[in-house]
């Protein structure tokens, strides 16, 4: 490989990127949510969910996907981005996708749990990826290309006294 581009060929690249592509991806979600509201809370109440849920989820992401750009409070970000995408998914998602697999065609020579398993996959793929890519940045955390950086914690190396220490304090 090409010396100058061995300095940026690393994890610590490849974290920002993920980190970013992933901040950009929520942010739009949350920024789409509230640029139709009307759109949103329609489909929250057919979900029986109370409207302000609606105003927090879009507040969440569009707040988290912030975060997760600019690498600040990385951590938090990814947990309550995981969180938030995991049981969202679980309550609009699942039960629709088994209601309408009540009736399997004949054609269909697997067995119905595997194949309830694999139309459960393919219909909350984008989900299940989200879910698992924010709490991979919960655990590694912002990286060293992050705002983040530039606020040292004497005790945790490479993070930030806002992503570890608040309330807790250095040992």
């Amino acid at each position: 490989m090409h010396k100058h581009l061995s300095k940026f060929c690393n994890s610590e690249t490849a974290i920002a990127i993920f980190r970013i592509v992933l901040g950009v991806i929520f942010f739009t979600h949350g920024l789409s949510k509230f640029l139709d509201t009307a759109g949103g809370i329609v489909f929250f109440n057919q979900l029986g969910l109370n409207q302000y849920l609606f105003y927090i989820m879009a507040g969440i992401e569009l707040v988290g996907g912030l975060a997760l750009l600019s690498g600040v409070f990385t951590r938090y970000a990814g947990l309550t981005l995981s969180l938030l995408t995991f049981v969202f998914a679980l309550y609009a998602k699942v039960p629709p996708i088994f209601a309408q697999l009540t009736n399997i065609p004949p054609s269909i020579t697997i067995p119905e749990p595997i194949f309830k398993f694999i139309v459960l996959i393919l219909n909350t793929e984008v989900d299940i990826v989200l879910t698992i890519s924010a709490m991979l940045l919960f655990f590694i955390g912002a990286g060293k290309w992050s705002m983040a950086s530039f606020c040292k914690c004497k005790c945790h190396p490479g993070e930030s006294k806002c992503n570890v220490c608040v309330g807790v304090g250095c040992k």
